[in-house]
């Protein structure tokens, strides 16, 4: 008797945005900005209102997100500063010693 793969083939269920948004605690919106931007996990597009993700690529994504330090991996986005500008309006006046 042989066993023969494709007889014991069963697809691997595809997950809905919902169902990801749901899983990973975000929102539709935020895995709409993820699947554009590039940097979410791998996504099947079955109809314009349609888009699955297989399990196995979101735990690849996960894995992928793992990190040791609270730095790693951060990059300075469209070249903006990584520390933002004090405006003067913030910066305390000095004291006025009165004697």
């Amino acid at each position: 008797m042989v066993d023969n793969k494709k007889d014991n083939y069963k697809p691997e269920p595809l997950l809905t945005t919902d169902d990801l948004a749901e899983h990973l605690g975000k929102t539709r919106r935020a895995l709409e900005k993820l699947r554009k931007n590039g940097t979410g996990p791998d996504f099947y597009v079955l109809s314009p209102r349609a888009v699955r993700y297989k399990l196995s690529d979101v735990i690849t994504w996960e894995d992928a997100q793992r990190r040791t330090t609270a730095t790693e991996g951060k990059s300075c986005a469209k070249g903006r500063r990584t520390q933002r500008p004090v405006s003067p309006k913030t910066i305390p006046k000095p004291r006025s010693r009165s004697k």
